[in-house]
């Protein structure tokens, strides 16, 4: 997780991808992988995928986080609205009761 923080600070996309992308590999309902998955594609301005990697965020397991899936959330809320979708917001509250989407990173 340092490491993908680490690489976030410096702007290094690819790498901080690599690494998320290989979290969400070895533990696929990881919250805070996804999220970190839908912040380096906002970034990157890849719209579509950061939406499903903030909503697999909020339907995820946040073991070391009590707050992490109520943040997350809050999160793909603040994006939805941003781009203009808040009519979605009805699917992003309902996130806690839907499992993780199986949306597979790096699929461009």
């Amino acid at each position: 997780m340092d490491a993908i923080e680490a690489a976030m600070r410096h702007h290094e996309l690819e790498r901080a991808q690599t690494l998320a992308e290989r979290l969400v590999a070895k533990y696929p309902r990881y919250g805070v992988a996804w999220l970190w998955l839908g912040l380096i594609a906002r970034e990157s301005n890849r719209l579509d995928e950061a939406e499903a990697f903030f909503s697999n965020a909020a339907h995820g397991e946040w073991p070391n986080d009590p707050h992490g899936q109520s943040k997350s959330r809050a999160q793909l809320e603040a994006f939805l609205r941003e781009r203009g979708v808040a009519s979605r917001l009805d699917d992003a509250q309902q996130a806690s009761a839907s499992p993780v989407v199986p949306v597979s990173p790096g699929c461009e």
